[in-house]
């Protein structure tokens, strides 16, 4: 577990296994994936934009059920908006995060995280967000915005992409050198950091190739029945989940289609290796 008080530095696991992440949208999607070993389930709605905020209601549902273990996290939509309904956050929630699009400045977007932090409990970390497209969400650039976070004392960090269209990832956007110039700077600052942006296994599996290890992975179209706004199906859960496991090796190489068919009991959780 990833969990770092607001007042203290996170743990950080360079030479560790990577985390996940998982998004969910509902209490349907809650209810089937609750259960299982996940590092960190975060809410938001996929259909309203890259982090709008799912029901408060759903916040307080998950915050009250005692059978998860996993950290807890909201979208809190773009920072603008933001300050609505952070206030609402339940205090059981680790982290509450809040995109930087149409902020200009790390000035104001350091206005921004302070406005929020005040009014989240003390126990939720502020995640600092920042977009791999950046010039389409009209925002500083990723290594400009965690420097910030880094100065303004914000530890845990979320990549992301604004547009969720095919081919627009965080790996192609902006390629190795950038994600490694992150992960140093992550490394430096103490920080845990979080890889997101249509990332599908083949992604991932690139990633590692490369010697590129976030703390943890977020992920929700690659789970998902076809469309990222469509149902998330618990075996592609649970395959991300055993394929993290064996460290993303080519030799656990994660399978890229779930035969739907079969109960979730009889789906491998991954491939065997050839």
């Amino acid at each position: 577990m990833l969990i770092d008080a607001k007042a203290s530095s996170p743990a950080t696991r360079p030479n560790d296994h990577i985390g996940l992440l998982v998004s969910v949208r509902d209490l349907n999607e809650w209810l089937a994936i609750r259960h299982l070993p996940i590092d960190v389930i975060d809410f938001k709605e996929p259909q309203l934009g890259p982090l709008a905020a799912a029901s408060p209601s759903l916040w307080r549902s998950a915050a009250a059920d005692p059978s998860c273990r996993s950290m807890l996290s909201a979208a809190l939509g773009e920072c603008r908006d933001a300050v609505e309904i952070a206030h609402q956050v339940p205090d059981r929630f680790a982290f509450a995060k809040a995109g930087p699009a149409g902020i200009s400045t790390t000035d104001e977007l350091a206005d921004a995280w302070r406005q929020l932090r005040a009014l989240l409990h003390g126990a939720t970390n502020l995640v600092a967000v920042a977009y791999a497209d950046f010039q389409t969400a009209q925002c500083p650039s990723p290594l400009t915005i965690f420097r910030q976070a880094a100065a303004t004392g914000l530890r845990t960090w979320l990549l992301d992409t604004y547009e969720k269209v095919p081919g627009n990832d965080s790996l192609s956007r902006l390629g190795p050198q950038t994600l490694r110039s992150i992960a140093s700077l992550a490394e430096h600052a103490s920080a845990t950091w979080v890889l997101a942006g249509s990332i599908s296994p083949a992604i991932a599996q690139s990633l590692t190739d490369l010697g590129i290890r976030p703390n943890l992975l977020g992920v929700r179209g690659s789970l998902c029945d076809g469309d990222r706004r469509n149902e998330i199906i618990p075996a592609k859960v649970e395959a991300w989940i055993d394929w993290l496991r064996a460290d993303c090796t080519a030799q656990a190489a994660y399978p890229e289609q779930v035969d739907l068919s079969k109960p979730i009991a009889e789906v491998p959780a991954r491939l065997p290796s050839s």
